[in-house]
């Protein structure tokens, strides 16, 4: 009985830490580069990470890297595919 008490701690502390990082990583994680010093989905304002001309760079390098990144995709799946 001892066992399960421990295996039932360990789920819960994996799922607790897993719960509280995808919260913090929503508060923190900006929208898009040019939206660094925004947080809780742009209600505070703070300090940007990135310059306007930094985040420029890294838009126009993702840009170069994959030009249909950001856009959304033209897959369609139907019943037929399942």
């Amino acid at each position: 009985m001892s066992l399960l008490k421990g295996v039932y701690r360990i789920f819960l502390v994996c799922g607790l830490s897993t719960i509280t990082a995808g919260i913090i990583a929503l508060i923190v994680l900006p929208e898009s580069p040019h939206a660094t010093g925004r947080y809780f989905a742009g209600f505070v304002k703070g300090p940007a990470w990135l310059s306007e001309r930094d985040a420029d760079v890294f838009v126009a390098r993702l840009a170069r890297k994959d030009p249909n990144h950001g856009r959304p995709a033209t897959l369609k799946i139907t019943g037929k595919d399942m």
